[in-house]
């Protein structure tokens, strides 16, 4: 045995008997005192020792009814690092678990009260590791272990020290989101291990940890088999929100009142009754957390999308002036670019407008029309663009080409990103082509090969379907829609540059007429793509 000397008296413990598997802030093992009185010796090995060390010191001057007692702690010169001393315990909770499965509620709240007890005593420590591993059975009396990841309130805390040490299947939401913890989070794993103790597992059940993340973050947990009063505080625990947690002191009041419950027979039943409503409310509640959530995601994502695509024409821009230095700039905006050479006028601009849901809608496609072809209805877009070529000041402008660009996902299943869709109009003629455009700003979209419509062949294949929809002089998708991601840009930016260019040669709206045939033959495009089947 390798014996140590700390400021209380001499210890001894055995490297060959460990207690449980080594952590990242330390090895426990099984040693003695002066006396022979069995001890657990925890050998600390990490850059937070000081943390550890200060708690440690903490617990030593307070005698704590449910928290392990620490019976010595300090540095030893000869080993050179730090050591913690404890009693050794009976058993662990999660040992119990292990080996009799779940236990009734009288017995869980018995448990959980202890629990709760050792929160409340250790004040302001906040555990961040709380688990049934690190609840041991001591004289009796469960108690907490274990407080390596703890801290306390005020102090600040390596974010990656509590990202990377967290237990998967108890850590709170705001711990996957690389958030402070605060007393909350231990009530959040409190409310796990009341299923553990009810169910005989945790409330998610992984099994990767994308998977954990995903389920505390945005899952609502099964409901327990238990009294509706503990049901109703387990859903409350393991609220997303720290703040609709019940704080420590609350917690125990309330597990007071399920153990001393008696309701029966009418009450009983209204009990059942108030519990199905509240558990409604929370997953209610839940929910509406979980999308509001989605949606500021969704949000960032959008936004984030328009400075990616007004840096693209920004190179884009930049790429002509190099090419031709004598083209002019008209106008020059992060969001807005428009350059001519000669009679040609290229232009580009990044729509404003997000094409968002609220909290009641789920708009996928926010730019089709009832009947129309610009969208689909396994679309779904957040974002909206444009670029096209033509004439600058000449009745031929409009006979140009043109092409929308959407950011979101037009493929099943497949990452956000921009695409270049570029459509066809099917010349058929309605006065009423625009009466049930639907989430659209004026000149937005869709942008088509300007002026140009399909060939006889394609537009008798559509005729029939455009009357069954009573839409005329619809669109149609011209050709596969082109991904603008960072291993295309190079690809986009030389096939406009072309275009312009071509364009520039123009000198009058007979020639722009050669350039850009009025009659646009559509290539042919996936089913994945094509709009009308």
């Amino acid at each position: 045995m390798l014996g140590i000397k700390l400021p209380a008296g001499h210890w001894w413990y055995d490297e060959l008997l460990p207690l449980g598997s080594p952590g990242g802030f330390g090895a426990v093992f099984r040693g003695r005192g002066a006396g022979g009185e069995p001890v657990a010796v925890k050998r600390l090995q990490s850059e937070y020792q000081a943390r550890e060390m200060r708690i440690a010191d903490y617990l030593l001057g307070h005698g704590l009814a449910h928290v392990i007692p620490i019976l010595d702690a300090g540095f030893d010169a000869d080993a050179g690092t730090n050591f913690i001393v404890m009693p050794v315990a009976e058993i662990s909770l999660q040992q119990s678990i292990d080996r009799r499965g779940p236990v009734g509620e009288q017995a869980a709240l018995e448990i959980l009260l202890a629990i709760a007890a050792g929160l409340d005593e250790i004040g302001d420590i906040i555990h961040r590791d709380l688990k049934p591993g690190n609840v041991l059975l001591h004289d009796g009396v469960w108690k907490l272990a274990d407080l390596g990841l703890a801290r306390f309130a005020e102090a600040a805390t390596s974010r990656n020290t509590m990202r990377d040490s967290l237990t998967p299947d108890y850590a709170a939401p705001e711990q996957w989101r690389g958030e402070r913890p605060t007393k909350a989070t231990d009530v959040y794993a409190l409310g796990a291990i009341m299923h553990a103790l009810l169910r005989g597992a945790p409330p998610f059940a992984g099994p990767e940890l994308v998977d954990f993340a995903h389920q505390h973050q945005l899952e609502t947990p099964p409901a327990l088999d238990a009294t509706p009063h503990l049901r109703r505080l387990a859903a409350a625990c393991l609220s997303k929100s720290p703040e609709l947690r019940p704080s420590v002191q609350g917690l125990r009041e309330q597990l007071e009142t399920a153990r001393a419950g008696t309701a029966a027979g009418p009450a009983l039943r209204l009990a059942a009754v108030a519990a199905g409503l509240a558990e409604r409310a929370e997953r209610e509640r839940e929910e509406r957390l979980r999308r509001e959530r989605e949606l500021e995601r969704l949000r960032r994502i959008a936004t984030e999308a328009g400075d990616q695509l007004g840096g693209i024409f920004s190179e884009l821009e930049a790429a002509i002036l190099r090419e031709a230095p004598n083209a002019k700039v008209e106008a020059s905006e992060p969001f807005f670019k428009k350059v001519s050479l000669g009679l040609a006028m290229l232009s580009c601009r990044v729509d404003d407008l997000l094409y968002i849901p609220t909290l009641s809608e789920d708009i996928r496609v926010p730019f089709g029309y009832n009947g129309g072809f610009a969208g689909s209805l396994s679309w779904t877009v957040l974002r909206h663009a444009w670029i096209s070529v033509g004439l600058t000041g000449h009745p031929g402008r409009n006979k140009s080409r043109a092409a929308s660009l959407w950011f979101g996902q037009l493929l099943e299943a497949d990452e956000y990103r921009w695409w270049e869709v570029s459509y066809a109009q099917n010349n058929l003629w309605h006065p009423y082509l625009f009466r049930n455009y639907k989430d659209i700003t004026a000149g937005s979209g869709p942008h088509a090969f300007r002026g140009h419509y399909l060939d006889r062949e394609h537009s008798a294949e559509y005729e029939d379907l455009a009357k069954r929809d009573n839409v005329f002089n619809s669109y149609v998708v011209a050709e596969d829609p082109k991904p603008v991601t960072p291993d295309c840009v190079d690809s986009f930016i030389e096939r406009w540059i072309d275009l312009f260019a071509l364009a520039s040669t123009a000198t009058d709206n007979a020639s722009i007429e050669k350039l850009f045939p009025h009659e646009f033959k559509r290539r042919p495009v996936r089913a994945a793509f094509d709009l009308l089947r």
